[in-house]
């Protein structure tokens, strides 16, 4: 069984897009009976990750389109950006028991 630690993937997301790593009590704020995530007064549920998903490949795929290399990287970080989030989702699923929200 694979374990994970949900503050660790989250804030090697937020590094991996520039921003700075999330502190362990603001972690506090994932609701797991929910599958919310609370930062910085915005909520994450699993339908706004599932939206953000969509958002990402549909740039991922515009990036591909350009055979520059800036478009190419681009289309990295935009591939990395969906797998964190799918993970996410998955474990949120697997935790609540709950597709929706």
């Amino acid at each position: 069984m694979t374990t994970y630690d949900r503050a660790k993937t989250i804030n090697s997301l937020a590094v991996a897009m520039g921003m700075q790593p999330i502190s362990g009590k603001d972690m506090a704020r994932y609701d797991t009976a929910r599958g919310t995530l609370y930062c910085n007064d915005n909520s994450m549920d699993i339908g706004n990750v599932g939206a953000a998903i969509s958002y990402f490949e549909t740039m991922k795929l515009k990036a591909l389109r350009s055979l520059s290399p800036e478009a190419q990287r681009v289309a990295g970080f935009y591939t990395s950006a969906i797998n964190a989030l799918k993970f996410v989702k998955e474990k949120t699923v697997e935790e609540t028991g709950k597709s929706t929200v």
